[in-house]
């Protein structure tokens, strides 16, 4: 199956090698996931300088959201 701006590859076995995604067409779909995964910067924090209460902030909303993520909340 062709699908337009993704392109897939695979191995001699025909085993799953790489997937190619069109950032143009689909970033906005992948960015958080590519966040999540650390490939790109999460683009709220291109920031350069926070405030104290701006980094309180926001740390503990991370926190959460990640306690969240683990069933630890």
């Amino acid at each position: 199956m062709n699908v337009s701006g993704i392109k897939i590859e695979k191995n001699s076995n025909g085993t799953l090698k790489t997937v190619t995604f069109d950032l143009e067409k689909y970033g906005k779909i992948l960015q958080p996931i590519l966040e999540d995964l650390g490939v790109v910067e999460d683009s709220r924090l291109q920031k350069k300088f926070y405030s104290l209460d701006e980094a309180k902030a926001e740390t503990k909303r991370r926190l959460t959201e990640l306690c969240r993520k683990d069933k630890l909340l």
